[in-house]
């Protein structure tokens, strides 16, 4: 923009003479501009200080008009006058011109300083980077086969399979997925020859139709509980994935003095460990070892594909 023309330009933006679109545009290089920002400012004040010139000179021609029209046409003398007033007026605005343009000048001179200070600061940024891969590579250089023999122990300790808190939740996770591979609810038939037949009833349909909460509560209101129902209790919790109950329910069946229903729950109970993680404790060994030497035992087959899982997770 030529200098005219910016000087037309800030002219008509001041007075308001500008089209709609020709002020957006302007206003737009404003907010780009610092120099073009700044000599709008310098108009401004020049506007301002001449439209305070103007009205003290109007307000001065108005009570002069006022005092020639209250005074005889024949005795009164005409005024002169009072240049003080313009001079104070006149050096005032000189003032506000030249603090406009030290400020104008003052921010240009100002420029190469602040350019040479923003270098100098940016010089250590960039050097940083390029030491620390450096230092990096020397603190991660490989270790010496003294080194790896000295540190051999450290890291046996340290990778047992629940030596973290993550290792043992992945565990727990591995052996409830091979729960919900192996275990499905088998279907089971209360007696109904003795209790009350319409609870018995509740909680035969309860169990059937999965409400497995339900026919818990059902069944631990029970007095006197049955063998049976008690292996039902324990398929109910068993189900819901609450394998202590489960275990619980199962071992009060395997010490029962009825070893056709404690080999059918066998395979259960040792389910139940299995949830549990307990599959290294002697007693599940024992129980499993007794089961896979009988190919005819009614827990063999589940037994044996319960085996099968864990080998495979391992």
């Amino acid at each position: 923009m030529s200098p005219n023309n910016a000087y037309d330009k800030i002219e008509a933006y001041l007075l308001n003479e500008l089209s709609e679109h020709e002020r957006e545009a302007f206003e737009m290089e404003l907010s780009t501009n610092v120099e073009l920002v700044k000599e709008v400012e310098l108009h401004r004040v020049e506007h301002d200080a001449m439209e305070l010139l103007i009205a003290e000179e109007t307000k001065q021609q108005f009570k002069a008009w006022l005092d020639e029209g209250q005074a005889p046409a024949t005795a009164t003398p005409t005024p002169q006058k009072d240049n003080s007033r313009w001079l104070f007026m006149g050096v005032l605005l000189v003032g506000l011109l030249a603090i406009a343009a030290y400020l104008l000048f003052s921010d240009k001179e100002q420029a190469p300083d602040n350019q040479l200070e923003k270098t100098s600061v940016e010089v250590p940024i960039e050097v940083a980077p390029i030491e620390r891969p450096a230092m990096d590579t020397k603190e991660k250089a490989a270790p010496s086969e003294v080194e790896e023999l000295e540190q051999a122990p450290n890291k046996k300790e340290s990778t047992g399979p629940i030596a973290k808190e993550g290792q043992q939740e992945d565990s727990s996770r591995d052996y409830l997925a091979i729960v919900n591979n192996v275990y499905a609810t088998p279907p089971m038939q209360l007696a109904m020859r003795s209790g009350n037949q319409e609870v018995l009833q509740q909680i035969q349909d309860n169990f059937d139709n999965k409400q497995f909460g339900v026919a818990i509560q059902l069944l631990k209101e029970q007095e006197n509980i049955s063998l049976k129902a008690l292996e039902m209790l324990g398929h109910a919790h068993l189900s819901l994935q609450e394998f202590e109950e489960a275990k619980a329910a199962f071992q009060t069946i395997l010490d029962a003095n009825d070893p056709a229903l404690a080999d059918e729950v066998t395979a259960y109970y040792l389910l139940a460990c299995v949830g549990q993680g307990q599959v290294e404790q002697a007693s599940f060994k024992e129980r499993v070892s007794a089961v896979l030497a009988d190919e005819e035992h009614p827990s063999f087959e589940l037994v044996n594909k319960i085996i099968g899982a864990l080998e495979l997770n391992n």
